[in-house]
């Protein structure tokens, strides 16, 4: 008698862990795909991804038109955010929405509003990173480093909190790597900070080769990142 009591208390106390179910949704270059199942150890997520960049849309096959996907599927960790990154040759916007029961990840999420312009960063472009971009409010000037065939390359322009509190794993896949700088202040990323390197000549920092290897690599970058 008391074995049956101690068992069924397990049974209660400790029910079998059933994994999340959640739905998956996964484009190709054609920009759409059909609603699947998944199990995911976490989350579930809902997120649409925009672009604007012309070398993105040539890659893409889209025209002249805005590059916007959306994805489902699971979400580790700091994946679920809602930000934009602007990098004056190419601008990405996340909207993110992130939930924990079955099948809760089915609507479309909706897109980013960016807020009103309001300061302004410094922006690498074809010939130095002397440029300036106005940049939207609450968003930071943001200073990182790509890797393109052996060779550190330096990036500047407008992020937000969430792009710049990021996981390293998720700036990686789009060639970003070592440590990511962001400051508030107007103009405050400029060449005079610890670490940075700046040159004067033309093409000296390599900006047209960053351009293409990080707009390459962007469509693996919205597949890895919900996989």
């Amino acid at each position: 008698m008391k074995l049956q009591v101690t068992l069924a208390l397990i049974c209660v106390l400790f029910p079998k862990a059933l994994a999340l179910q959640c739905y998956q949704c996964i484009p190709g270059l054609s920009g759409t795909c059909t609603d699947t199942t998944t199990e995911c150890p976490a989350q579930c997520i809902s997120r649409a991804i925009t672009t604007n960049s012309r070398l993105t849309r040539v890659l893409c096959s889209l025209g002249d038109q805005e590059h916007e996907v959306s994805l489902k599927g699971c979400a580790a960790p700091g994946q679920c955010f809602i930000g934009s990154l602007n990098l004056g040759f190419s601008r990405m916007t996340f909207s993110s929405y992130c939930c924990s029961t079955d099948l809760c990840n089915a609507f479309e999420q909706p897109d980013f509003q960016p807020p009103p312009l309001w300061k302004e960063c410094y922006v690498c472009t074809e010939k130095d990173c002397k440029g300036t971009l106005t940049c939207e409010l609450g968003n930071y000037c943001i200073t990182a480093t790509a890797m393109l065939h052996g060779a550190r390359m330096t990036l500047k322009g407008c992020a937000s909190k969430h792009v710049c509190s990021a996981p390293a794993s998720i700036l990686k896949e789009a060639g970003i790597i070592g440590n990511v700088s962001c400051c508030s202040g107007n103009l405050c990323n400029r060449c005079e900070k610890k670490g940075m390197k700046c040159c004067d000549t033309d093409l000296c920092n390599g900006a047209e080769g960053v351009k293409l290897s990080l707009l390459i690599v962007m469509v693996p970058l919205i597949s890895t990142l919900f996989i």
